[in-house]
């Protein structure tokens, strides 16, 4: 054994007198420099031969999750916004394709869920858009999108005077609140009926005359009992919503019964008299909790976590706000009634 271990010593000896330590040591440099190099130019949106995205080095750890397109929103000729789902993903690389042939790419640096892209005037019709990480390494993912017909002054409808307006490159919302409330989960559409045939109002033989609906949640009505949420209610919002073109927003309204136990009597905010602060009377009131009640937010919070989830899952989503009352279009005012302080709307 001993005479074994010799010679392969020997051996050893004589492959490395063939190559000086010098020269394995400059190897090993340059091939960390060409890693190096590789990786820094995938992060600084290096260009490959032919104009291409640069190829990330093979040697990346896998990404954590993503990066994934779901979808691709308010596309015109020259621009889109990618909707897209990912980890710990610092950059991207992407390429258009209209059949086989690739006829935009470029690399982002995202900051958030939603990056916009741009690329030279596309002709209508259905192209192919497929992303990968460049920081980490991912698998190549794409999803299909459509360039649209560019409309006319008076929305594609020529002679038609009802036409909408062309927005002439103009970015806006035009929203309709349920201000009050109008989730009602139980409901086909999830939404208040008085509420679907106000949005309904709106629809013309050229479109909707919304963009979308901020829709007012009830906490009471979204988790009725602890952690029973109404997710399935949402999940009608979001088709109704998808059905009709519409971007859907939620305003969340923190407003139990009475007696339901969520806000306890010390909880209940109070009016201007220094009395509990009640919609209606007995034990079926809705009462609130200040903001500044840290136990009913963290409650709240887990509700809100919940709506966040459901609203993730759909492309045109906006945003979610936090209402601090009921009167969302109205003023209330205050009367006594039986011993109690109690505010309603005026719109009659």
């Amino acid at each position: 054994m001993k005479n074994l271990l010799i010679a392969a010593l020997l051996a050893f000896c004589q492959a490395v007198s063939a190559q000086s330590i010098d020269q394995i040591i400059d190897g090993k440099i340059k091939a960390s420099e060409t890693r190096q190099k590789a990786y820094s130019d995938s992060l600084f949106k290096a260009k490959a031969d032919g104009g291409g995205t640069q190829n990330p080095p093979n040697d990346l750890k896998p990404c954590d999750r993503g990066p994934v397109p779901s979808s691709i929103i308010d596309v015109t000729t020259t621009s889109g916004v990618v909707v897209w789902d990912g980890e710990n993903v610092f950059g991207w690389d992407y390429s258009i394709y209209k059949g086989t042939d690739r006829v935009a790419f470029n690399s982002v640096k995202p900051v958030s869920n939603r990056e916009p892209i741009t690329y030279a005037g596309l002709s209508p019709g259905e192209y192919t858009f497929t992303m990968q990480a460049n920081t980490c390494k991912s698998e190549a993912k794409s999803i299909k999108f459509t360039v649209p017909k560019p409309t006319s002054d008076n929305g594609g409808n020529p002679g038609q005077p009802n036409g909408p307006p062309s927005d002439k490159g103009a970015k806006f919302e035009l929203i309709l609140g349920t201000t009050g409330g109008g989730f009602r989960p139980d409901e086909p559409t999830g939404i208040d009926r008085d509420w679907v045939e106000r949005i309904e109002a709106f629809k013309y033989s050229w479109g909707y005359g919304i963009t979308g609906i901020s829709l007012w949640v009830e906490w009471t009505h979204y988790e009725p009992t602890p952690g029973q949420y109404r997710t399935d209610g949402l999940q009608k919002v979001i088709k109704f919503c998808d059905d009709r073109g519409l971007k859907l927003a939620i305003t969340f309204k923190g407003v139990r019964s009475r007696g339901d136990n969520f806000i306890r009597e010390n909880e209940i905010v109070k009016g201007s008299a220094g009395t509990l602060y009640a919609e209606g009377p007995g034990a079926n009131a809705h009462v609130y909790a200040g903001y500044g009640n840290d136990r009913v937010n963290a409650l709240s919070y887990k509700a809100i976590q919940s709506i966040a989830k459901e609203l993730k899952t759909y492309d045109k989503a906006l945003y979610i706000a936090i209402s601090g009352g009921g009167s969302g279009e109205v003023v209330n005012h205050t009367f006594e009634k039986n011993g109690l302080w109690e505010v309603a709307d005026v719109s009659q």
